[in-house]
């Protein structure tokens, strides 16, 4: 029932998964840059920059890697879109609620190089938690697909 969806619309959730994930990546970056201390906002202006590049150009050029396999294999096509999206929209969900504390984090790194910096067990825990749940979901979707075909 899951992967009776066609190609197509699993294309088109696909890409519908990429936007959200690069409008997320988009907020999280004008986020950091808002909230960087003064004598770190030039740098880490910089940063962004080359760090939009990547999502703007690299995770577009994913999905359509992606789609043409999905249509190379029709029969596996759906399966690939699914995982794709699945991978998409969990990292917003694991990273939107937390990027104030990842930013604090982050700024206090760069200030202090040298100093060993402790892992947010909270926002640990929520990452791994949010992936975890994503990928058995994930897994035990396709274990069901597979064992109705």
């Amino acid at each position: 029932m899951l992967f009776s969806v066609t190609v197509d619309t699993w294309t088109l959730i696909g890409t519908m998964a990429t936007l959200v994930f690069m409008a997320t990546m988009e907020a999280l970056g004008s986020a950091m840059i808002a909230e960087a201390p003064e004598e770190l906002r030039d740098a880490e202006r910089t940063r962004q920059r080359k760090a939009r590049w990547g999502t703007h150009t690299g995770v577009p050029v994913l999905l359509a890697v992606t789609a043409l396999a999905a249509r190379a294999n029709p029969d596996d096509g759906a399966l690939h879109l699914f995982l794709y999206s699945v991978a998409m929209l969990s990292m917003p969900v694991a990273l939107l609620p937390f990027r104030r504390r990842m930013c604090r984090h982050h700024f206090a790194r760069l200030r202090s190089p040298g100093e060993k910096m402790t892992m947010d067990r909270l926002a640990s825990v929520w990452l791994y938690a949010v992936l975890f749940v994503a990928v058995v979901g994930s897994t035990a979707l396709l274990g069901i697909a597979g064992g109705t075909s």
